[in-house]
C-alpha cells in the first residue's frame, strides 16, 4: 500500500482478525491477509489448470479412439459393400437356376 494513503476496509475474516489479536500492525496485517488470499486463488488456478490439461490429454486419447473406431466401421462399410457385389449375383443366379429346373420339371409333368 502507498505511504501515507488511508488503508483500505480491513477484510472481515479470521486471517485478519488472528493478525491483529496478535497485535500486528493494520496495514501489514491487511497485506498478509491480502496475499494469503492471492497464493490460496493461485493454488486454485494451478489445479484447475492441472485438470483441463489432464482433462485434454484424456479427450485427445478418446478422440483417437474414435477415428480408429471410424476407420473400422469404414473398413467394415466397404467389406460389407465387397460381399454385397459377390453375393447378390451368385443368389440371383441360384434362383434362376431353381426356378429353371422346378419350371423344366413342371411343364415335364404336366405337359406330357
Amino acid at each position: 500500500m502507498p505511504a501515507g494513503a488511508a488503508p483500505p476496509e480491513p477484510p472481515a475474516d479470521a486471517i485478519y482478525r488472528a493478525w491483529r489479536s496478535a497485535q500486528v500492525d493494520p496495514d501489514l496485517a491487511y497485506e498478509a491477509t491480502e496475499q494469503i488470499r492471492a497464493q490460496a486463488g493461485h493454488n486454485v488456478i494451478t489445479v484447475v489448470e492441472s485438470r483441463f490439461v489432464e482433462f485434454g490429454a484424456r479427450f485427445g486419447v478418446m478422440e483417437s479412439r474414435f477415428v480408429e473406431f471410424g476407420a473400422r466401421l469404414d473398413a467394415l462399410a466397404d467389406r460389407i459393400d465387397t460381399l454385397q457385389k459377390v453375393l447378390w449375383p451368385l443368389v440371383i443366379a441360384l434362383c434362376v437356376t431353381l426356378l429353371s429346373a422346378v419350371g423344366g420339371g413342371l411343364f415335364a409333368l404336366f405337359g406330357s
